[in-house]
């Protein structure tokens, strides 16, 4: 099945801010802002790039930095 066709933007590039707010499953609260750019060619998406503070959000999970997973 197909969705309906996204509208075509004339800008280049658009920007939305967003916070992300939860309850973790561990009980703990969520609340990060992310910005989200999104690069448009020709009408479509290009590329999609997504910031945010991930030191808080890793503080937002796992309570103590001690307890962040190793990479």
């Amino acid at each position: 099945m197909r969705g309906r066709p996204i509208p075509r933007v004339r800008q280049s590039q658009y920007r939305r801010a967003h916070r992300h707010q939860a309850t973790l499953s561990n009980g703990h609260h969520y609340d990060v802002d992310y910005c989200f750019i999104v690069e448009l060619r020709h009408g479509l998406i290009a590329r999609v790039r997504e910031y945010m503070d991930t030191l808080k959000g890793a503080r937002m999970v796992f309570g103590s930095l001690d307890r962040v997973p190793a990479a």
